[in-house]
């Protein structure tokens, strides 16, 4: 069971680290949602879609997002930085991922002064959809990934 905070503790440094030193190749073109109508989070409307990257493995992304911020990672797993709080970015992909089908695995959401996790399921692949938001002082640095919870 103490291996889990820990593991927050590291990824939380890591994505720190990546945004400090990561390469910035990841196009981003904008992507209506399906369910873009409902959408009320942060940042999001009806008339603007939030932008989602090219990827394979659409995610949602704030539409404040600079189109070099998105760093893919590989296996499924993306950065990138926001100017929204920590609490409209917990917001924005609690809606958005809600809007898409998904449901929050409430027991792994963790929510500080300095950074979030959230864990949504219903994913076709099987696999797990982790939020996770560390407050870098003027952004937000924010990783997605797909993870077998």
């Amino acid at each position: 069971m103490q291996r889990k905070p820990s593991l927050f503790v590291i990824m939380i440094l890591l994505l720190a680290l990546t945004a400090a030193c990561g390469d910035k190749t990841t196009t981003i073109a904008e992507v209506a949602t399906p369910a873009q109508a409902t959408l009320s989070a942060p940042e999001v409307s009806a008339k603007e879609p939030p932008v989602s990257t090219g990827a394979e493995y659409d995610f949602p992304l704030p539409k404040d997002v600079d189109e070099g911020s998105v760093m893919d990672l590989g296996n499924g797993s993306i950065n990138f930085q926001t100017t929204l709080s920590l609490s409209d970015a917990i917001t924005f992909y609690r809606f958005a991922f809600t809007e898409l089908g998904y449901v929050e695995r409430e027991i792994l959401t963790s929510f500080e002064d300095t950074g979030f996790s959230v864990v949504f399921d219903g994913h076709p692949s099987g696999k797990a959809i982790v939020v996770q938001g560390v407050d870098l002082g003027e952004s937000v640095n924010i990783n997605l990934r797909f993870e077998d919870i």
